[in-house]
């Protein structure tokens, strides 16, 4: 079992998730807006920055594990209890925001129609997959029965649907996430350390060479990540992570440039090895894996090198503490802009044909209505009831507590 030590908030993984959603807002905006192709061609062929999610992974698992590990070594309240409030806080952080975007999404279909002629035939099948946690399974069900894939991923073409999956398929990786934390504490509470130690050992060589291609059902059970994080989790209570020569080297400043570099190797790899458009190996995801539990490694340390100082710091610690509510609302806005324009003024153009004032234009307006949303959720949905969450589970593990000491 993991030490009981009090858990302070690490300004470097926050960090971490700010590079992430930067990662995935480039990639994303260049998808629905069609941002000029001069910049998407320039960035792709050298970085996939899709392997933002894989970062998001690696991190959720290491944060998630110290954070269990912590909750089991510091309360006397029962197994059940800690794993039944565990789920309760997990699901007061994160289900209210995922619904919102997916009743956002519902609102701008059923107005469409009414207002604007919308040609969108969205089946309501997606929409209870991203509500159930499952589209990962569905989209994969869907791509293995023959949807047309070149018909859904949009290069220039107005947005069309496979069955509406498409403009929610970001849906996959929050399905994946959620279904972790169903399954994470229960095997957890059930291996020892070093059985559990070897079975994530064993479940990441599996992965590394497991062929994925794109879209099948492998391609969205990434889980080597989380595996990853749960591992640093565990590494962070051995005499190795907590060595001085160790932390001297990690804190010193003469490996920013190393650091630098290492952030930019995912998405090399990504675009080299596991990209969506280019090279494919089987063992391209694994490779990404590894280098982004190599950033939440170092990254553990808190030493400053991701969150920075100053306003960069300030914006590395907003973004990182928005990133949820950012990945959520993103795709979903960007979708609204572009396909309102399409279905008004652009009827009739292609829209790589608009003057780069109109695209500029629509790229600012979908980023400020994506933050607006992102920190209005914040303040009013995910704060409050994330702390709700807390509260609920705090006062359930001290009633069994009170009852306990009522019995001895």
């Amino acid at each position: 079992m993991l030490e009981s030590t009090s858990i302070k908030k690490n300004y470097d993984i926050e960090g971490l998730r700010a590079i992430a959603i930067i990662f995935t807002l480039i990639l994303h905006i260049s998808t629905p807006l069609t941002f000029p192709s001069e910049l998407s061609n320039f960035i792709g062929p050298y970085f996939d920055l899709s392997v933002g999610v894989d970062l998001f992974f690696v991190v959720s698992g290491f944060v998630i594990a110290k954070s269990f590990a912590h909750s089991l070594a510091s309360s006397n309240a029962s197994t059940f209890k800690i794993v039944s409030t565990f789920w309760l806080k997990r699901a007061f952080r994160l289900l209210p925001t995922a619904w919102l975007g997916l009743a956002l999404l519902g609102s701008y279909y059923a107005l469409s129609h009414v207002f604007l002629s919308s040609p969108h035939d969205v089946g309501i099948m997606p929409f209870y997959a991203s509500l159930l946690n499952v589209t990962n399974l569905y989209i994969a069900y869907v791509i293995s029965e023959g949807a047309p894939l070149a018909y859904c991923a949009i290069n220039a073409e107005p947005i069309r649907f496979c069955d509406g999956f498409y403009i929610h398929g970001h849906y996959w990786s929050l399905s994946l996430e959620e279904q972790f934390y169903l399954v994470f504490p229960l095997v957890f509470i059930l291996l020892n350390r070093k059985v559990l130690v070897l079975f994530l050992i064993l479940a990441i060589a599996i992965q590394f060479s497991w062929g994925r291609p794109l879209f099948s059902y492998g391609w969205f059970f990434r889980t080597e990540g989380l595996c990853w994080g749960i591992l640093l989790a565990l590494f962070t209570t051995t005499r190795a992570y907590n060595s001085d020569f160790v932390r001297s080297c990690l804190s010193s400043r003469l490996i920013f440039l190393p650091v630098i570099l290492l952030i930019l190797l995912p998405p090399w790899l990504g675009a080299h090895y596991a990209s969506l458009t280019g090279g494919y190996s089987p063992y391209g995801i694994g490779l990404i894996a590894i280098s982004s539990a190599l950033l939440v490694w170092i990254a553990s340390y808190d030493s400053g090198h991701f969150s920075g100082k100053g306003i960069i710091g300030k914006l590395m610690l907003y973004l990182g503490s928005r990133s949820y509510s950012l990945y959520v609302y993103h795709f979903i806005i960007f979708f609204i802009v572009r396909d309102t324009w399409d279905l008004t003024y652009g009827k009739g153009i292609d829209f790589t044909e608009n003057t780069p004032v109109t695209i500029i234009a629509l790229v600012t307006l979908s980023l400020i209505l994506t933050f607006t949303a992102s920190e209005l959720s914040y303040r009013f949905i995910e704060t409050p009831l994330r702390t709700m969450g807390r509260k609920l589970s705090s006062r359930a593990i001290i009633k069994q507590a009170e009852a306990r000491a009522g019995l001895c």
